[in-house]
């Protein structure tokens, strides 16, 4: 019993012992966290100083930005450099008070220092680090520092200081901040809709949205505050004079071939199309149905001027026997589509094609003067001279329309079968997409040196009659008697040697 007592009692102090070992151990280690809790790294600073950019390190001048405490923590993070607590950059370097991704890249570090961080600073600095790790399942507009510049225009075609100054245009009221958007992601939600063509659920995918249904109302927000807010400034008859079109959006070539001494304001018109599913209901069915085309869509009218500035655009509309280009010209003539008969004046020219021929007689009334491809009179094979070359003179200023046509159609929700539950959006996607293209991107038509003499060129072959047709009239080359077997090999005549210039000339003509 003795024994056992004893071993007994060697068991406890054991214990006991290994107790207080134990409490030993806590006790250094709280004594180890604390000597350590300053800790000291090698980081690289950038440089400190409130009269120097700490971007481009040029002499600062009003007015300048302090870099925010989100974007010191970023670059820490992300570069292992230290921007000093109330460093200041150039206005240019940033974006709504951020510093831009540009900016971002091009800091440098000023020297090499230890730096102390205390265990807090750690804690928030992995904090940080685990944050930016989690977010990168989906893609953030917000997020200044996950999307480039490139990102940006190759998810919604702008670039990210195009979107702030889309964005600038819409009042904070319109599109407001919540747990599923804020106004960037609205609008970039309904830009990659229309540039990208995806379905919603795809769309909450991408961004991290809940279900398809919140990015059907994030659109649908986004979709008015941009036709209330943004459209009016750029598309419409009321958002641009028509002198303004005279001064501005009219090429030299237009005005001197179609014009002799006056300056009237020129448009050019064309019908396109946007295939549609097709309906349940047989009404809209057969209004729906193109037999040209043998399918279902429906047609909108675009009014461009002679440099491809989308004046407006009008529609869409049906697209059957009863709705062709010429009867919905008509239409919105008739009924005063956006107080056309007050903006159009006497004497303006339209460019139209063959299929707006039935509207000639309402435009016309108007003291409207058209300018379209001549039409084979009876018993007449082929176009004589001067209805060729007044063909090709239409054909030369109207191409514009149809570019206009293609560049709406790169957005890929346009070029696709658009389902039926999003019809009453067309409107509106066409406007905002039109207003973008006016806004952001370059004339199609620009003056060139080479105009003087592509006019001098045109019109002196205008009136000139067409000798070789002549020539072969005269000595009946034309039967097929007198056609002969010719062998090329051994052929005493050769193939004219042409220049560059020359080649592009006959091969692809000029769109100047």
């Amino acid at each position: 019993m003795n024994e056992n007592e004893s071993e007994q009692n060697d068991s406890h102090d054991s214990l006991a012992g290994s107790g207080d070992e134990y409490n030993n151990i806590s006790v250094v280690s709280k004594s180890t966290r604390t000597d350590r809790s300053n800790l000291k790294l090698t980081v690289e600073v950038a440089i400190a100083s409130k009269s120097q950019c700490c971007v481009c390190r040029v002499q600062l001048n009003p007015p300048t930005v302090t870099v925010k405490k989100e974007d010191r923590d970023n670059m820490f993070v992300k570069r292992n450099i230290v921007i000093p607590k109330g460093s200041r950059c150039c206005k240019m370097h940033t974006v709504n008070g951020f510093l831009s991704h540009e900016a971002f890249s091009a800091i440098t570090a000023y020297k090499v220092r230890e730096e102390p961080f205390d265990f807090n600073h750690n804690m928030d600095t992995m904090q940080k680090l685990r944050t930016m790790v989690n977010s990168k399942k989906h893609i953030n507009f917000d997020d200044g520092f996950s999307l480039l510049d490139l990102d940006y225009k190759n998810l919604t075609g702008f670039t990210r200081a195009q979107h702030d100054q889309i964005l600038s245009y819409i009042p904070s009221s319109a599109l407001k901040n919540s747990a599923n958007r804020s106004p960037r992601c609205s609008i970039a939600c309904l830009l990659m809709k229309l540039k990208l063509g995806l379905s919603n659920s795809v769309l909450a995918s991408i961004l991290g949205i809940d279900n398809k249904r919140k990015v059907s109302d994030t659109i649908h927000s986004a979709r008015l505050a941009l036709t209330q807010y943004f459209v009016p400034h750029f598309l419409g008859l009321t958002h641009i004079s028509r002198q303004e079109i005279i001064q501005k959006h009219t090429s030299p070539i237009a005005t001197r071939l179609l014009t002799e001494n006056r300056n009237p304001c020129i448009l050019v018109l064309d019908g396109t199309y946007f295939y549609i599913q097709k309906s349940r209901n047989n009404m809209v069915q057969r209004k729906t149905f193109n037999l040209h085309k043998n399918r279902s869509l429906v047609k909108p009218m675009v009014v461009v001027s002679t440099t491809g500035y989308i004046v407006a655009i009008f529609g869409p509309f049906f697209s059957d026997n009863n709705n062709n280009d010429a009867s919905i010209l008509k239409h919105i003539i008739t009924n005063n589509y956006d107080d056309i008969l007050n903006w159009i004046e006497e004497n303006d020219i339209l460019i139209l094609d063959r299929g707006f021929r039935d509207s000639l007689g309402i435009l016309k009334s108007l003291g409207i003067d058209v300018a379209m491809p001549s039409f084979l009179g009876p018993k007449q094979k082929q176009l004589d001279v001067q209805q060729a070359n007044n063909s090709r003179f239409v054909t030369m200023l109207r191409w514009v329309v149809e570019s206009v046509n293609s560049r709406i159609k790169r957005y890929k929700w346009f070029n696709q079968v658009i389902p039926n539950s999003s019809l009453p959006s067309i409107q509106d996607f066409m406007t905002i997409t039109a207003a973008l293209l006016n806004w952001f991107h370059t004339p199609m038509v620009n003056p060139s040196i080479d105009n003087d003499a592509i006019i001098t060129h045109m019109n002196t072959l205008r009136t000139k009659s067409n000798e070789l047709q002549k020539y072969l009239n005269d000595h009946q080359l034309t039967r097929n008697s007198v056609w002969d077997v010719i062998d090329l090999d051994h052929s005493a005549v050769t193939f004219p040697k042409l220049s560059l210039d020359e080649i592009r000339t006959f091969t692809l003509g000029n769109s100047s």
